[in-house]
């Protein structure tokens, strides 16, 4: 089994998700859940102009 599992979030995003994926219960043997997001790709192809649009057509 996996000793953590990052995701591609942040506690502010998705708090009640987040939280019930870290609390712990007797007996619990599930992994770590790091939220580290939001995690973008920056280069050429995608950039800040390129999600500017994407985020601007929701």
């Amino acid at each position: 089994m996996a000793e953590g599992i990052i995701l591609n979030s942040f506690k502010d995003l998705a708090p009640g998700a987040i939280k019930a994926l870290q609390e712990e219960e007797f007996g619990d043997s599930k992994p770590k859940v790091y939220p580290v997001g939001p995690l973008i790709r920056m280069d050429t192809m995608v950039g800040s102009s390129y999600m500017s649009n994407l985020l601007n057509k929701q």
